[in-house]
């Protein structure tokens, strides 16, 4: 049961917005909040995970979706507002740009999930074996990069590796074998990648030589696993981007996996 709002419980931020009684003086904090705590939030993250200018005068469509996203975050933030300030029983946020920051994350992953469904279920299936087999690792360096690799690398220093030239496609391909479940297939991917290259792999250079080897192409340039973002939230530990990337890939690998197929007719992402 959510806990009853009391101003106690609720960010300070919000405070004169939510105790002011005065129609128009309300609307005009309201207005202040998404416009000078709001808005930065939302377009620092939509610039870094969609990497465009959210420039009204760029007519590039990925950059009018991103203004578009950016509109109906506000509109949704001014609702949950209005919401919070007439049934005080709401559950209270607490901060006020980490609700925003969790809002617009989630926002960007959608979009990502609905524009690139295929890219998105082969990159959770690759995650999900990296981080539940203990044969592989999925973790973070220095420069801001996931790596994938064999679980006796990921103490490795490894930016160097990093930059060097994955295998052509063909010759992956050319050495899996036709498994019969995506599981298996996954796992024999990365079996192969990392035997040949020696050592660990960036993340989103492993999804786009796998998706080049199963002829996966309906996805555009993404950068939900940038993590060179940093927002100035009201906590300083644990990041909210980090917490919010665990929880929703984990609700969403969850939905992913149960969806796998135990076995088929054919191997998974087989070739055309």
């Amino acid at each position: 049961m959510n806990d009853p709002l009391t101003r106690e419980n609720c960010d300070a931020l919000l405070l004169p917005f939510l105790q002011e009684q005065d129609p128009s003086i309300a609307e005009s904090l309201l207005s202040n909040l998404i416009t000078d705590h709001a808005d930065p939030v939302i377009s620092k993250i939509i610039k870094s995970k969609m990497r465009v200018s959210m420039d009204e005068a760029n007519g590039d469509q990925l950059n009018q979706d991103a203004l578009e996203m950016a509109s109906s975050l506000r509109a949704t933030l001014i609702s949950d507002l209005r919401e919070v300030q007439q049934n005080p029983s709401q559950k209270p946020i607490t901060s006020f740009r980490d609700y925003v920051a969790i809002k617009t994350y989630s926002a960007c992953a959608d979009y990502f999930r609905e524009m690139n469904p295929r890219r998105w279920r082969l990159k959770n299936l690759l995650r999900y074996q990296l981080k539940q087999n203990p044969r592989f690792a999925l973790w973070k360096v220095d420069n801001n990069y996931w790596c994938a690799g064999l679980s006796e690398w990921r103490d490795a220093k490894v930016f160097g590796d990093l930059m060097k030239p994955l295998p052509p496609a063909t010759s992956i391909r050319d050495r899996l074998s036709r498994q019969r479940s995506q599981s298996a297939a996954a796992v024999e991917l990365l079996t192969t990648v990392f035997e040949h290259q020696g050592h660990p792999v960036q993340f989103e250079r492993l999804v786009s030589l796998a998706a080049e080897v199963w002829r996966i192409t309906d996805f555009q340039a993404e950068s939900l696993d940038d993590e060179s973002l940093t927002l100035e939230l009201a906590h300083p530990a644990p990041r909210i981007d980090l917490l919010l990337e665990q929880r929703t890939h984990l609700e969403r690998l969850w939905t992913e996996v149960c969806q796998l197929p135990i076995a088929a007719s054919g191997p998974a992402f087989e070739p055309a």
